[in-house]
């Protein structure tokens, strides 16, 4: 039988699904200085998979622009005082948790976790995303039990963007 030729992931989702092509991936970002999109990515990814315990009640959700929509996201006023610290948000969804299996106790801590560490203006490792974004997430996390695992995905498209046409391609160039 023919000896399998290894084919290089040349996409960002390659890269972070593969646990070798990542861990060089991030040692070449840390290295540049520009780790903390990386480590967003791979945070909110493992947020992600804390909801496949339940897949009965968080696989069937309506997609996030969609609930957008349903709940007139657009209608929002704009949040005038971004919280600093995660313990400070607002985070709905007490009496409609969907799952008894995926803690909302332990989302929220997870979510926290995240805000703390990249998004707040205090974040030792703040990631860059537009103010509207910002403002989408915090109006998505009143209403979490309706975006689960979806809350953040807008919070990723910038960050992937950096990941995608600045860092990959420089990593791909280099020794």
């Amino acid at each position: 039988m023919a000896d399998k030729i290894y084919k290089a992931p040349t996409t960002i989702d390659e890269m972070i699904n593969k646990p070798i092509e990542s861990g060089y991936l991030l040692a070449f970002c840390e290295s540049q200085y520009s780790s903390e999109n990386m480590r967003y990515v791979i945070e909110i990814d493992r947020y992600i998979d804390y909801f496949l315990l339940d897949k009965a009640n968080w696989d069937k959700q309506i997609p996030y622009r969609q609930i957008d929509i349903n709940i007139g996201l657009d209608s929002f006023h704009d949040v005038t005082i971004i919280p600093r610290k995660g313990e400070d948000l607002k985070i709905g969804g007490e009496q409609e948790w969907p799952s008894s299996v995926v803690s909302r106790q332990s989302v929220v801590d997870h979510i926290i976790k995240i805000w703390n560490n990249f998004i707040s203006s205090d974040a030792s490792t703040q990631i860059c995303i537009p103010s509207k974004v910002l403002v989408n997430t915090i109006n998505r996390l009143a209403h979490l039990h309706l975006y689960g695992k979806d809350v953040f995905n807008e919070t990723l498209i910038d960050p992937i963007k950096t990941l995608t046409n600045d860092v990959l391609p420089r990593f791909l160039h280099s020794e």
